[in-house]
């Protein structure tokens, strides 16, 4: 009788082992715990995208999120401003027989409006010594400079007289736009068209055809 209780108590111990086990997919045998093989994947299975598959990681990965914007690093040469003068040499250090340094000054000079400077600049050298050439880019330069600072009467004079020696489509369409300038319509329209003629070949040509086709509608 004792010996029947005591496999009764047994067996009822091993069932109830064996439901706790099959709740946590283990297998107990009296202490001993076995791990329920995981169950292979069919080469079907495997072939499905990775889309479909919930993966669970067994850990957790922290990124580190840095912020998107880079504020610009400002970067700063010198406190000094470099004006026409200090691009080159300043005026005080040219030296006025150095003809293709001077000219070379008279285009900066032009390109950032300083035709005081151009005049001042110019007005120093005596245009019998150098070569004729450089003597007209010269008195261009200083005829432009006398137009853009209201010396029009200054201008046609130089204008007049490097045009006596030589004829410079350059100085051609400066005088138009002399004319132009103080409002003398008629004398403007009429040199534009004279430029035409005689200069059908010149980079100002377009510009004249433009200048005396709005003239000639007034």
């Amino acid at each position: 009788m004792t010996d029947r209780k005591y496999l009764l108590g047994l067996f009822s111990i091993f069932f109830i082992t064996i439901i706790f086990a099959e709740e946590n997919r283990m297998l107990w045998d009296f202490g001993v715990v076995i791990k329920k093989p995981v169950q292979q994947r069919t080469p079907k299975e495997q072939m499905q995208p990775l889309l479909n598959v919930d993966i669970k990681p067994s850990y957790q990965v922290k990124a580190l999120i840095a912020n998107p914007f880079v504020p610009p690093a400002l970067i700063s040469l010198n406190d000094k401003v470099y004006d026409g003068l200090n691009y080159l040499e300043s005026l005080d250090n040219i030296s006025l027989d150095n003809i293709h340094q001077v000219k070379l000054m008279a285009n900066r000079l032009t390109m950032q409006n300083n035709y005081q400077s151009v005049i001042d600049m110019i007005s120093q050298i005596d245009c019998s010594r150098i070569d004729e050439n450089d003597c007209l880019d010269l008195n261009y330069s200083l005829a432009n400079a006398f137009l853009y600072t209201g010396r029009y009467t200054e201008a046609e004079d130089v204008i007049l007289t490097n045009l006596a020696f030589k004829m410079d489509d350059r100085f051609h369409f400066l005088l138009a736009m002399t004319y132009e300038s103080q409002g003398k319509i008629k004398e403007s329209h009429e040199e534009y068209l004279r430029f035409i003629k005689q200069f059908p070949k010149s980079d100002y040509k377009v510009s004249a055809l433009i200048k005396a086709r709005m003239l000639g509608r007034r």
